[in-house]
């Protein structure tokens, strides 16, 4: 899924995602991911299913190349190297080598989305899920 984030000037941000639907996440994880896990709602009272959000590193920023970076949301320092869209992470953008989240008027990239359905025996497939 492309996405394209434009400002009238150059502005240094980052971004944060939020569960929603939560209790329905699905088991067959490890529990350390739990952070990075999504769930897809319920259709009755059974969980539909899971998904995982990561960030392309193909971003660019202003037409170039940037890195992802990101950070715990309590604070700590910018890291390189996790694509994946937690709900206790903050991601932002930088030029290739630097920790230090840039200002840019355009981003451009790419989510990629893994979705993981319930056992369909779960699930009423008679009916949309």
């Amino acid at each position: 899924m492309s996405y394209t984030i434009s400002c009238d000037a150059a502005v240094s941000f980052g971004t944060t995602w939020t569960d929603s639907r939560n209790d329905s996440v699905i088991g067959g994880h490890d529990s350390s991911f739990d952070d990075y896990v999504y769930g897809l709602g319920f259709q009755g009272t059974n969980k539909i299913g899971k998904y995982i959000l990561m960030i392309d590193p193909s971003t660019s920023g202003d037409g170039n190349k940037v890195n992802v970076i990101y950070r715990p949301k309590a604070g700590g320092e910018w890291m390189n190297g996790n694509e994946f869209m937690g709900t206790k992470t903050i991601h932002a953008y930088a030029t290739p080598g630097s920790l230090t989240p840039g200002s840019y008027t355009s981003i451009a990239g790419k989510l990629i989305v893994e979705t993981y359905i319930a056992a369909t025996e779960t699930l009423d497939m008679s009916k949309t899920v």
